[in-house]
Parts: C-alpha cells; sequence; structure tokens
C-alpha cells in the first residue's frame, strides 16, 4: 500500500502565490491591449477634474471667463457625446430667464400659470405697495428668501415691492423708468418705508446689503453702475431681475452686466461650452443659433438643462453636470 504524501503548507503557499501573480500579470497586459485613453491630459486635484492642456485652469475646476481666448474645456476632441436634438420654435428667443427686452425688442409677456400672488406668498418682512402684485414663482421664492436673510442680518422690515410686471412710473413714482423687460414677470422694483411715507431706494446705506447680496438668490442689479454704455441705461439700484443662481454668480464674479454675459455666450458650443462651478455643481452653458432650418438644438441626453433665448438670434442652454 502507497504512503499517503503529506502537503507541506509552505509548498501550497507558494503555489497560491505563484497563481496570484499570473493572474495579476495576464489581467495587466489584457488591459494594456484593450485600454482606452480616455482620461489623457487629465488629472484630479482637490476632488475637481482638472485638465492639463486647458490652461488657464482655476484652482477650484472652473474655467476662467476670458472671452477674448479661445473658448476651452476639459473635454476637447470628443463632439456631441451624450446630447440629443430637441426642435424649439424661432417665436422662443423671447422667452427666458436672460432674454434681453428693450421698446423696440418686446419679450413675450409670463404667462398666468406661472405667476403667484405676491399678497399671499409672501413672507412677513416686506410689504406691498398694493394688494395685486404677481411675480413669476421661482423669482417670488428667491426674493422671499433674499428679504428673510437680510432681516436676519438688520432687523429691518423697509422693503417696499413697488411694482413688479406693472410699475407706477407717471409723475411722483418712486421708481420713475419703465422697462419692457418686466413683462417677462421676472423684475423686482424696490422702494422703502420711510417716517408714514414711502420713499426711493438709492442702493446705499444699510439697505445697500440688497445690491451686495441679491446675487447669492438669483439676483442682478439689471442696469448696474458703470455700465451704462453698455445697457442703455443709468444706474438704478431699485431695478432687480430674477436670471437664477447660475447667472447671477457668474455675471456678479465676472463683473459683467446682462448684455455683455448674453455677448460673451455666443463664442460657446456644446462641443466647447463654458464651464463653472457654482457651490456644489458645476455647469456648463453654451449658445445654439435659432436660423437652423431644421428647427433644432443640441441639449444633454440626461435632461438636467434650462433653455432660455436671448431675444436676439438664438438660445442659451444651462446643464448642470452633477
Amino acid at each position: 500500500m502507497a504512503a499517503k504524501r503529506k502537503l507541506k503548507p509552505a509548498s501550497v503557499i507558494i503555489s497560491m502565490v505563484a497563481v496570484i501573480v499570473s493572474m495579476v500579470t495576464i489581467d495587466s497586459i489584457r488591459r494594456d491591449i484593450f485600454r482606452v485613453n480616455t482620461n489623457e491630459g487629465v488629472k484630479v486635484e482637490d476632488g475637481h477634474f482638472i485638465s492639463q492642456t486647458a490652461d488657464g485652469m482655476s484652482v477650484d475646476g472652473t474655467l476662467p471667463f476670458n472671452f477674448e481666448d479661445e473658448p476651452t474645456t476639459a473635454f476637447e476632441g470628443i463632439e456631441n457625446v451624450g446630447y440629443s436634438q430637441v426642435t424649439v420654435s424661432k417665436d422662443g428667443v423671447s422667452k427666458g430667464l436672460l432674454a434681453i427686452a428693450d421698446d423696440a425688442h418686446p419679450v413675450a409677456p409670463i404667462e398666468e400659470s406661472d405667476t403667484v400672488d405676491l399678497f399671499k406668498a409672501k413672507n412677513e418682512y416686506y410689504t406691498l405697495i398694493e394688494q395685486n402684485v404677481q411675480l413669476s414663482k421661482d423669482a417670488a421664492e428667491a426674493f422671499n428668501m433674499m428679504m428673510a436673510d437680510y432681516y436676519a442680518e438688520y432687523q429691518l422690515t423697509d422693503f417696499v415691492v413697488y411694482g413688479t410686471t406693472d410699475t407706477y412710473t407717471a409723475e411722483g413714482s418712486y421708481c420713475p423708468r419703465h422697462f419692457a423687460e418686466s413683462a417677462a414677470g421676472n423684475c423686482v422694483d424696490l422702494a422703502l418705508c420711510g417716517w408714514e411715507s414711502v420713499i426711493s431706494y438709492d442702493g446705499a446705506d444699510t439697505q445697500g446689503w440688497v445690491n451686495e447680496n441679491c446675487y447669492k438668490y438669483g439676483f442682478i442689479v439689471r442696469y448696474p453702475q458703470d455700465k451704462a454704455a453698455q445697457t442703455g441705461q443709468e444706474y438704478c439700484p431699485w431695478h432687480l431681475r430674477y436670471v437664477g443662481t447660475v447667472h447671477s454668480t457668474i455675471m456678479h464674479d465676472k463683473n459683467l452686466c446682462l448684455e455683455e454675459y448674453v455677448r460673451a455666450l455666443k463664442d460657446f458650443t456644446c462641443d466647447s461650452p463654458y464651464e463653472y462651478t457654482v457651490g456644489e455643481n458645476t455647469y456648463t452653458v453654451y449658445y445654439a443659433p435659432a436660423e437652423s432650418e431644421s428647427g433644432k438644438i443640441s441639449v444633454p441626453i440626461s435632461g438636467n438643462y434650462e433653455i432660455s433665448g436671448n431675444n436676439s438670434d438664438g438660445f442659451i442652454i444651462t446643464a448642470n453636470k452633477n
């Protein structure tokens, strides 16, 4: 009878190590053969994907808003990946948060279903000049948040909403100018509660907090200081416009008025969009012309995007990458 062979533990361990090393080596060779290098020139720094080939990338993971340079993106060389086509109407260029209006080029008035009765929707931190005041739902929510934070900062409730879609501008008005853009339902004209009266708001003193911080809530001072050559209007601290926090933040950070911002975005397409990080979210913003014969523009497949006309010749698409 043959003697039983006893396996030595050391021999077993050596054999197992040899098998593992062989498997790792084979897998490494396979990866080298089939690897597709989709991240060439990209590194991760402080949790952000940063293109080493994109000159001027800032440390917060955003591209510089310098429109004099060629637009760049961390996804250069990949065209229309992740995009689909949607049909838009040319009439749609007059609608949206970024549509630029004047008396010769009015914007589409807001649908009643998209507004709220501010008398019912407002909080206790400001007053209305009259009860019949309509405002877009998003703008109303953002304005309530801003007024609550203003009160938390100064314990004041001295702001008066003097008008929104329809502002009194005749003799004796505290907001004496009418703006065609107000018809879109995203504008707020402000005055102040004085001693037993209403007084004009000039953007100064404690109340100037609103002008300094409104961008955090999606508002801009529509006609800011030192931008009359671009906007065609002198400084109007009392006239705020809601454009959404993505656009208001970029305009604030880059010191751009709406005209400058919309014009600059024409340099960016879905193939090479502008990219910016706001808070914890990264967004891409780009322009699509309206004169396409098919009436189609490219939008992200994910559906997480917004479209605004510029009220001239095209559309601005804003997409959340997160």
